[in-house]
């Protein structure tokens, strides 16, 4: 059975194993039909977490088979722990996967497309041990109604991956990733502090870089709500930013001059146009960046391990070096 603990004074999130004398076991699931999925060979021994929404679990032992967030789940996939079923928005325009997002995930069943959904009988069947939420500012990726749902059968822990500032949440889903079985996890480290050195060295001599979005009557300039650009800040990166908001500031075309930069960095998910999209648009064409060529994509998702982080920090560097 799991527990919840009461909303802690302050965020923590812990793993590790709880005293050998706890009588803890995990959660039982409804009927459903055969599991599907990968199955871990886990640690032995008894396992405990606590999350962000107050909530500490004790398991009898590590969780063997798991249902994440897809950024969730592809942070675990670097570290070599597969789930078995992933959630979000995975699926681009034509119901096609979207790579973008869904990345490696292969082996997973696909258990919702959009944000808030995920299918409670497919998930079910995958006889779930845990279910890991990502908060988005302290909302959950599932609706309140499928989340409490999936609860009937299931233990949900949830942590937040926005509010955090990168390194944190870096170091805690590496903790999570250990606990769960993953090794390699510092030589991941190792990468992630060589690429952050790499951007802070190319920071210096960096031009004004802007992170947008595009739709079809405009684009949206990124803001500091994307721990990403926090982080890419925190290393020198010159980001030209709107004032005020959170996420992104809405301009129309004829408006998309007013903050010029020498390094455009576009939003690579389908919900997004991508360069190619709007390529003969008047507006487009006059913008700074894409007259000299320097315009590259960016995933505005959060990577949560160390070899994603890694991965974004050192594309940035190589376009900025460009």
């Amino acid at each position: 059975m799991a527990r919840g603990a009461g909303k802690p004074a302050r965020r923590t999130v812990l793993f590790g194993a709880v005293a050998a004398t706890a009588a803890v076991v995990a959660p039982r699931l409804s009927p459903g039909s055969a599991a599907a999925g990968p199955v871990r060979e886990a640690p032995p021994g008894p396992w405990t977490i606590a999350d962000d929404a107050g909530l500490r679990l004790e398991f009898s032992s590590v969780p063997r088979r798991i249902i994440a967030y897809v950024t969730v789940a592809s942070t675990l996939h670097d570290y070599g722990v597969d789930v078995a079923g992933v959630y979000g928005g995975v699926l681009a325009q034509g119901r096609k996967l979207d790579r973008a997002t869904l990345g490696s995930l292969d082996r997973a069943a696909v258990l919702g497309s959009a944000w808030g959904q995920l299918n409670v009988e497919r998930a079910g069947a995958l006889k779930p041990d845990l279910v890991l939420d990502s908060l988005q500012y302290g909302l959950s990726q599932l609706d309140p109604g499928v989340g409490a749902q999936v609860r009937k059968f299931c233990p949900v822990a949830s942590f937040e991956s926005y509010a955090a500032e990168l390194p944190d949440s870096l170091q805690r889903f590496g903790d999570l990733a250990a606990s769960l079985g993953a090794s390699g996890v510092a030589a991941q480290r190792a990468e992630y502090l060589r690429a952050s050195a790499e951007l802070r060295a190319v920071a210096r001599r960096t031009p004004r870089v802007l992170f947008v979005s595009i739709d079809p009557d405009g684009i949206r300039i990124a803001r500091t709500g994307w721990p990403l650009l926090r982080e890419y800040l925190a290393l020198g990166v010159p980001i030209v930013l709107p004032p005020g908001g959170k996420y992104a500031l809405k301009l129309s075309w004829e408006n998309s001059l007013r903050y010029p930069a020498d390094v455009l960095m576009v939003d690579a998910r389908s919900t997004s146009l991508q360069p190619a999209d709007v390529a003969g648009h008047p507006f487009w064409q006059r913008q700074e960046a894409v007259r000299t060529g320097r315009v590259y994509p960016w995933q505005p998702e959060p990577p949560l391990s160390y070899r994603a982080a890694a991965v974004q920090l050192t594309g940035l560097a190589r376009a900025l070096a460009g």
